[in-house]
């Protein structure tokens, strides 16, 4: 997973916004045409908050 917390100046217009619980997440368009679920868990300890994604594919791919 790629994080940029730096976005000014950069085109994020091939992103759609996903707002939870004072949260700004981009998430590309394409994603949900390979998930069958995204899970987003956020956790704040004091001044820190952190998060995690978790991605259920749309197809498992078995060894080749």
């Amino acid at each position: 997973m790629s994080v940029d917390t730096y976005l000014k100046g950069k085109n994020t217009s091939r992103y759609q916004i996903v707002r939870q619980q004072g949260l700004e997440i981009l998430v590309a368009f394409g994603l949900p045409r390979f998930a069958k679920s995204v899970h987003l868990e956020t956790k704040r300890f004091l001044f820190w908050r952190s998060f995690a994604v978790a991605v259920d594919p749309l197809h498992a791919h078995g060894p080749t």
